[in-house]
């Protein structure tokens, strides 16, 4: 482990020590109102919950919500209505999801894992990617044909950032255009493109992204093109729309405009979804939400790209046709202040670690006179680069990160999601990382190499984070030892990326018939990365009923303190005078 990337880690286990400090007791009121609060949480989780038993989940890797629905109306969410209704409209549920009192995530099958479908594919890791895979992203080809002249279609009124509309190439494909700032070169354009390569890997629907140059004579108006002027009026658009727009634009040496091309979407755009809840005119949508573990997870994995604006305005749904059956697909989008990006300027102090209107963040230095003062404010990280932003990994807790705004399906993030999400985050590569980064074509090598360090120590934070609040263990299998004899096989992820030391880790499992409180005699130890099974079918009877299922309790116990005993639970059943793999779930 590289000694920069080892002293964050210490120091991320240092703050969560601190963190386990005794706290002062409660006043009767605040624990009268705490005991209310709980209350309602567990009334609204009893109303709200599925009605599944305990026990396996389906072996299902693809969720069928590709039924054919009528076309839903489009939705126009704004960035103002983003923040009233995320800071005080969903303030309850936020709340009831920070409590606690959480139920696991809905849509997760035997194997811990999120099914295919309009939200989510499934790629790397389950399926491994290269590194060249990785840096293609969601591109199908290679981007704007820029042989012939650009042909706006309508000015960029959404965002902060600089750029066009809708934008016609010589080939006929549509595209919104965004470029650098002047002060920033490069800076918007690398964030959004590398971010989107992740995202896409991580098996989210993003667009097809790449970064053009294209001289401003290039650049036409189309004849019906139009501009919403800041009255809020529509307007034709004019060439002296076009050059203030290049006038705040960064420009290279030769002359030329560097921008992100991003290929319009397919299907027709029904506006950004929301974090909670579902949608009333999609009948597919039947999983709330904040019970997605994609949506649950994605507050790590934004943690990690620092995609600080993620919100329901950078989302979106399309209405597609495939195989003869139109519904809804949702996508992730506009990537511009992932990084150290905060669209066209580096982001401030304390983007990712404070919410736009955060009241812990502002009040407690009212309340203590200024004595608290949140961390970010205290030592700023600086910019180190322009190109790359403000991005860093010292001060960078993956469990207090925060976005612009506060979402529920964030709130409701489990240990297991977090695990899930780490897991992702931890099967990249650096090989995979650089390719990714690459993508971004940073002119400088050095703020190149910054952006790719940082995200792996970033890594790591998010790697010891999820796989110290449940069980690293994973990949569980059966196969056979040597002499022939069945056996449970698994990996242990702390071991494997180096979070434990194997001299100091052994396992304890236990053994009981499903629904039943008598295990196997005590839970037996052992090393290794196996577990025998022809012992615990004689226990189970072979020749039983067929339809019994059987638990196989599995927890790592280790050297290092800060590893906490945690369970996974394996099903199995019996077929043929041997066990079966039905899945497993973690406690």
């Amino acid at each position: 482990m590289p000694a920069r990337a080892d002293r964050i880690l210490k120091a991320e286990g240092g703050r969560r020590k601190a963190a386990k400090s005794p706290k002062p007791p409660l006043s009767a009121f605040r624990l009268l109102l705490s005991a209310f609060c709980l209350l309602l949480s567990a009334l609204s989780a009893a109303a709200e919950a599925p009605g599944g038993k305990a026990g396996p989940r389906p072996a299902l890797w693809v969720d069928s919500d590709t039924v054919s629905i009528p076309e839903p109306a489009r939705k126009f969410d704004t960035l103002h209505y983003d923040f009233f209704y995320a800071t005080f409209g969903q303030a309850p549920r936020s709340f009831v999801g920070r409590l606690g009192a959480k139920q696991p995530a809905w849509n997760v099958n035997a194997w811990e894992e999120v099914p295919d479908s309009t939200w989510y594919t499934n790629r790397h890791p389950l399926h491994p990617m290269t590194a060249e895979q990785v840096a293609r992203g969601a591109n199908q080809h290679n981007g704007p044909d820029l042989s012939g002249r650009l042909a706006v279609l309508e000015g960029k009124t959404a965002g902060t950032s600089l750029g066009f509309g809708r934008t016609r190439d010589s080939a006929g494909n549509v595209y919104f255009i965004k470029f650098d700032s002047a002060e920033y070169p490069e800076l918007t354009t690398a964030s959004e493109v590398i971010a989107a390569r992740f995202f896409h890997a991580l098996g989210f629907h993003v667009p097809q992204e790449w970064i053009i140059y294209v001289r401003p004579e290039q650049i036409e108006i189309d004849p019906q093109a139009t501009i919403w002027d800041k009255n809020g009026r529509q307007r034709k658009m004019t060439r002296a729309d076009v050059e203030e727009v290049l006038k705040g634009s960064a420009r290279a040496p030769d002359g030329r405009y560097r921008a992100v091309a991003s290929l319009l979407l397919p299907g027709r755009v029904k506006g950004g979804f929301r974090f909670h809840g579902t949608s009333r005119d999609d009948p597919n949508d039947l999983i709330p939400h904040q019970h997605r573990r994609e949506l649950r997870g994605l507050r790590l994995l934004s943690a990690w790209l620092n995609h600080y604006d993620i919100r329901p305005g950078n989302t979106m749904d399309t209405y597609v046709e495939q195989d003869g059956r139109k519904f809804l697909r949702h996508y992730l989008l506009d990537f511009g202040s992932a990084l150290g990006s905060a669209s066209y300027f580096p982001k401030t102090p304390r983007m990712g670690f404070s919410y736009v209107w955060d009241t812990r963040e502002m009040g407690n230095p009212f309340l203590t006179l200024g004595i608290y003062q949140p961390r970010w404010r205290e030592h700023p990280a600086g910019v180190k680069f322009p190109s790359v932003g403000r991005f860093e990994s010292e001060m960078f807790s993956p469990h207090l990160w925060k976005p612009v705004l506060p979402l529920v399906a964030f709130d409701y993030m489990d240990n297991a999601d977090a695990f899930w999400a780490a897991k992702l985050v931890m099967s990249f590569t650096e090989e995979q990382v650089r390719a990714a980064v690459r993508e971004g074509q940073l002119s400088d090598r050095q703020a190149e190499e910054y952006l790719v360090r940082t995200l792996l120590e970033r890594q790591r934070k998010v790697g010891w984070h999820g796989f110290l609040v449940s069980a690293p263990l994973d990949g569980f299998r059966l196969g056979k030892i040597v002499g022939g004899e069945q056996a449970l096989m698994f990996d242990d992820l702390a071991l494997k990326y180096g979070f434990a030391e194997p001299a100091g880790t052994y396992y304890v499992h236990t053994f009981s018939r499903f629904g039943e409180a008598g295990y196997l005699g005590r839970p037996r130890s052992f090393r290794g990365h196996s577990i025998p099974l022809d012992e615990l079918m004689k226990w189970a009877g072979p020749g039983g009923d067929p339809k019994a299922v059987f638990t196989l309790a599995i927890a790592a116990r280790r050297a290092e303190p800060e590893f906490e005993e945690r369970w996974v639970k394996v099903y199995l059943g019996r077929e043929a005078g041997a066990f079966r793999l039905l899945g497993w779930e973690r406690d």
